[in-house]
């Protein structure tokens, strides 16, 4: 046997191993997704043999979808499949921002919020984002209570996580690269994610109060704008008005000296020159007597 027949025979057991290891990873994961949809009177469908089903619905009154989602890169030449779970809220915010970890927070970095903030809180890591159009309305919605349910979904293994709030919808959503083929880990993972969706839900009267957070940030923030303006303003003007001034009185500081210097011409008399020989003739005579 060759070498090369023999590494053809290794690449090829290869393969086959890995689409076998494929087929059964799908094979477990259409069989949780099955029964957790069933158990739960959600709908379930697959579109192709070798493609990953879909499962939406209602739980406790939450809209829900579970799909495989498709990532691009950041190299943009290729792409990776997780699995996504995402859970549509009731309430609805003023402002648009979003809170995010992992992969989504490129995604909340090109949304191009206005502002960014840290929330003080010691789980908090440095690698997550909050960021929204108004950060004295963001910090009033992200209360130590809802930064716990956040930190908790955050800190699962292997999972970016993102809340959104924008054109009027309030989603939460968490991506993980485990195909989820366990029913009680999924059914464990929703009701975690349910958990968190009744804290992060808005309260009542709440809504009121970050509108007024949100007007004292549009305030502030008019005001900056005006002050910077007044500024940028009054600067050149006044630049202006002392160049302007400055060249006033040099112009009249030169018309004064040339002024003086012809009134001393004119009053200067013709014989002013003959005046120190005279002087000096006359010194002369009297050291002589």
């Amino acid at each position: 046997m060759s070498v090369w027949l023999a590494l053809w025979v290794v690449v090829s057991f290869v393969l086959l191993g890995f689409l076998a290891w494929s087929l059964l990873v799908l094979h477990n994961q259409k069989k949780a997704w099955k029964n957790f949809a069933s158990k739960h009177k959600l709908r379930y469908r697959t579109k192709a043999t070798m493609d990953s089903p879909e499962v939406d619905g209602s739980i406790d009154g939450y809209k829900i979808d579970i799909f495989t989602s498709e990532h691009i890169l950041e190299n943009a030449r290729s792409s990776r499949k997780l699995t996504a779970i995402e859970i549509s809220l009731h309430s609805v915010l003023p402002i648009d921002g979003a809170v995010a970890s992992g992969g989504m927070v490129p995604l909340v970095k090109e949304l191009g919020f206005r502002t960014e903030i840290k929330p003080e809180h010691e789980l908090w890591n440095r690698s997550y984002i909050a960021a929204a159009d108004n950060e004295r309305a963001l910090k009033a919605y992200l209360t130590p209570e809802r930064l716990d349910a956040l930190l908790r979904m955050m800190r699962i293994k292997n999972s970016w996580m993102i809340l959104i709030f924008r054109a009027e919808r309030l989603l939460l959503r968490i991506d993980t690269p485990d195909p989820l083929t366990s029913e009680d880990y999924l059914d464990r993972l929703i009701k975690l994610m349910l958990k968190s969706a009744k804290t992060l839900e808005l309260k009542s009267g709440e809504s009121g109060v970050i509108e007024r957070e949100e007007a004292k940030g549009l305030a502030e923030t008019s005001n900056l704008m005006l002050d910077d303006d007044g500024a940028d303003d009054a600067s050149p003007l006044s630049l202006e008005e002392d160049e302007a001034n400055a060249e006033d009185i040099a112009v009249e500081e030169s018309v004064a000296e040339e002024a003086t210097e012809e009134s001393a011409l004119e009053d200067k008399p013709e014989d002013a020159k003959a005046e120190p020989t005279k002087k000096k003739g006359g010194n002369k005579g009297k050291k002589k007597s």
